[in-house]
């Protein structure tokens, strides 16, 4: 748009021109085979911070499908990069203490971690999380990127749409 940005990015590799599924990449980078994996997708360096609701609002097939495309981006990652997942609803946990690099031992226990998510943290304060997030120096080797898995059902909309106009470079 003319007044805003627009980004997109592809965290799932193509293997052979087609695209393939989150398990192809992450298989493929267990056994080290990585030669079906374009340059660009190898060499690519990025903080990928996860921020997912677990506020009540998201019980049932909601945190599931959330659940879902978490694990589907966390198998897709760059294998140059860091992430974190920060859990919310009335307060907010990381998994890490800070982001972590992106390896077949940290990938699995998030993935660990992530299975036994429920919607089992009140309601939804997505302000308190984002500013601490925002808060937290980034990596000048690693852009930041925050991806928030949510329903949407927040009662600040106006501030946290604030402070992302505020902070989004």
């Amino acid at each position: 748009s003319n007044d805003g940005h627009i980004a997109h990015i592809s965290l799932v590799p193509r293997f052979n021109g087609e695209k393939t599924s989150s398990d192809d990449a992450f298989n493929a980078f267990v056994a080290g085979d990585l030669d079906c994996v374009s340059e660009d997708f190898l060499s690519h360096q990025g903080e990928f911070i996860f921020v997912l609701d677990r506020s009540g609002s998201m019980d049932g097939d909601r945190i599931q499908m959330a659940k879902e495309a978490l694990i589907f981006f966390i198998k897709s990652l760059p294998p140059v990069s860091i992430f974190n997942v920060v859990s919310f609803g009335f307060s907010f946990k990381f998994l890490f203490p800070s982001s972590v690099n992106n390896t077949i031992e940290k990938v699995n226990e998030a993935l660990s971690a992530i299975q036994s998510f429920g919607a089992d943290m009140g309601g939804t304060e997505i302000l308190n999380v984002l500013e601490k997030i925002l808060k937290v120096n980034a990596n000048i080797k690693y852009p930041r990127n925050v991806f928030l898995l949510t329903d949407g059902c927040v009662k600040n909309t106006k501030e946290v749409a604030q402070l992302i106009k505020h902070n989004n470079i």
